[in-house]
């Protein structure tokens, strides 16, 4: 997994913007996360790699996808949270699923 580099809150990601695009998505399912801005933003933090194995997403073969680190079928609010949007590949993120990363699960 590589570091990303923080890059903070997108400008375009208002709290209204975050609402209607939240809004659109629990209504009609709507990709609402494939805006340019939010692409481009996650691209430049992650140097075009993936977050997980660090291959070139600009290639053919290795398309970038927006991966949703709260899974968006768990945690339908955090569609377009900025903290919560990962650059991945399409292996690594169909790999990840809908894994609920806010359960912690005890080995004891």
């Amino acid at each position: 997994m590589i570091r990303l580099q923080p890059i903070g809150k997108l400008n375009k990601l208002t709290d209204d913007v975050v609402q209607e695009l939240t809004t659109c998505y629990v209504t009609n399912g709507t990709s609402v996360w494939k805006k340019p801005y939010i692409i481009r933003a996650l691209l430049k933090m992650s140097s075009d790699k993936c977050c997980y194995c660090e291959c070139n997403v600009t290639e053919e073969s290795n398309y970038l996808e927006v991966e949703h680190f709260q899974p968006k079928s768990l945690y339908p609010d955090k569609v377009v949270v900025w903290d919560n949007l990962l650059p991945s590949c399409k292996r690594c993120n169909g790999t990840k699923r809908d894994h609920d990363t806010q359960t912690h699960h005890s080995s004891c």
